[in-house]
């Protein structure tokens, strides 16, 4: 699946092409998390390197919406490094991906909610109150 990926990836696309490649690589790599720790690197490369595409090319992850607005599409990078960062306690590293989904509109999520009131929490707790 990996080097099905790196092959698309060296194709002549457009950017959506890419994310939409790297993002079906993303779901099938959660699914199969319970094989052991190499699915997590994994799952955050990719997770980070979709990111890095969206943020470069933006234009790539919208769609008109029938209202005659611009909108991003659900993004499954965002939940899925909410996840994994909630589930490793690095609730840093999931402030700063909040950061980019508010961004990308992609903030109004399971995930995302869980990650705020959790470094909600824990500003509160580490400011003393």
């Amino acid at each position: 699946m990996l080097r099905t990926l790196a092959e698309a990836l060296e194709l002549p696309g457009e950017p959506a092409d890419y994310h939409f490649a790297i993002q079906e690589v993303i779901s099938l790599l959660w699914s199969r998390r319970a094989e052991g720790p190499q699915a997590f690197v994994e799952l955050e490369r990719l997770c980070w390197l979709d990111l890095q595409l969206i943020q470069a090319c933006p234009g790539a992850v919208t769609y008109e919406h029938r209202d005659g607005g611009v909108r991003f599409v659900s993004i499954t990078a965002f939940r899925t490094l909410l996840d994994l960062y909630l589930t490793e306690g690095a609730l840093g590293d999931a402030a700063r991906v909040l950061e980019l989904a508010d961004q990308f509109d992609n903030s109004d999520t399971p995930p995302a909610r869980r990650a705020r009131e959790r470094c909600v929490a824990f500003a509160a707790e580490d400011n003393g109150g």
